[in-house]
């Protein structure tokens, strides 16, 4: 919701909250969403007047989804017919969007509402009430609740294509929001003892997902790299060994983020560890084998069968260490893909 904005530019998901007690949620909730590949429409700058708010309405007809965060007396200022909160809601109810409430603790649904948001809550929304399980309250959000889907690679290519004549603009227009953002971050930070650990934990994840992107990617300079040497003739040269090097600065940033979740959200850094598989190898020789082998390929020895692994009982929830019976997908507890 910022005056500066491309307002050409398709949204997936509009956010809408209180700036009192809602900004901080709204952020992250924001963050979280874009990580993910969602296109994400906030407010950054404050209500202006006039042609704005025009332009801010349109941006909700366009969405699919209103995101609604709910912090504490959130919507006790909504009996005013002036007020922008009762207004953005009003217009998405309106458009029969599908509109998810986000509940943060201490929110209660007042006793009456004006009439063009009675149906507020009848809305079936996701409870962030609890800061451990926030990642958990984001999955369900954009797995269950929301009907856009995340952007995929070739159709991020295409938007950046049908925009690329508003360069120069949406540059500086990007500037300005990315200032706000910032802005609000820092507000974000002087808050944290609000929701605790939750801020730390999100930035991690985020740092690991964008760590994540940037190593595939080196991965496909790496796989071009090689491929066009092979075509060639030619044998590998240092350039090989320099997009190895950098890969594997992405996956050590990545262990430490894992790490550094650990350590907030006090996991064993040796139950969160997989145990190698061994190698299997012949009885005879020692060759490594591969686990259909029946017959040694160096000595010809036949290769007993391999006794199957007995499959653990239990997989510990990474999110809140819970034990839930293998095979199951999601943690009995807080509800995390597993």
């Amino acid at each position: 919701m910022s005056s500066s904005v491309n307002y050409s530019r398709a949204y997936d998901v509009f956010v809408s909250y209180r700036r009192d007690g809602g900004e901080t949620m709204a952020i992250l909730i924001h963050d979280r969403l874009a990580s993910k590949g969602f296109n994400v429409f906030i407010d950054v700058e404050g209500l202006n007047s006039g042609n704005f708010n025009t332009k801010l309405l349109q941006v909700i007809e366009s969405c699919k989804d209103f995101v609604l965060v709910l912090s504490p007396n959130a919507l006790d200022r909504c009996t005013n017919e002036g007020d922008w909160v009762r207004n953005e809601i009003a217009h998405a109810i309106g458009l029969n969007k599908n509109i998810v409430p986000i509940m943060l603790r201490g929110f209660q649904w007042p006793e009456h509402l004006p009439e063009d948001m009675a149906d507020l809550p009848m809305k079936n929304g996701v409870n962030a009430n609890n800061n451990e399980y926030f990642d958990a309250a984001i999955d369900r959000l954009s797995e269950k609740f929301l009907l856009s889907k995340p952007m995929k690679l070739f159709d991020k290519i295409s938007l950046f294509a049908k925009n690329a004549v508003d360069k120069t603009s949406e540059v500086i227009e990007s500037a300005r929001i990315n200032e706000k953002i910032s802005e609000s971050r820092r507000r974000l930070s002087e808050t944290k003892t609000q929701f605790g650990d939750m801020v730390d934990v999100s930035k991690l994840n985020t740092r690991i997902s964008e760590s994540r992107h940037r190593a595939d990617n080196i991965k496909l300079k790496l796989a071009d790299h090689y491929w066009e040497k092979y075509k060639e003739g030619a044998t590998l040269d240092d350039e090989a060994e320099k997009l190895c090097s950098a890969i594997k600065d992405e996956v050590d940033l990545m262990d430490e983020c894992n790490r550094e979740i650990q350590k907030i959200k006090k996991i064993p850094e040796t139950q969160s560890a997989a145990k190698p598989a061994e190698d299997f190898k012949c009885a005879q020789c020692g060759t490594v084998l591969s686990p259909e082998a029946k017959f040694c390929p160096e000595c010809g020895a036949v290769v007993a069968a391999k006794t199957p692994e007995a499959a653990p009982e239990f997989i510990v929830c990474q999110n809140c260490d819970a034990q839930t019976p293998f095979g199951k997908k999601f943690c009995q507890r807080c509800g995390s893909k597993l």
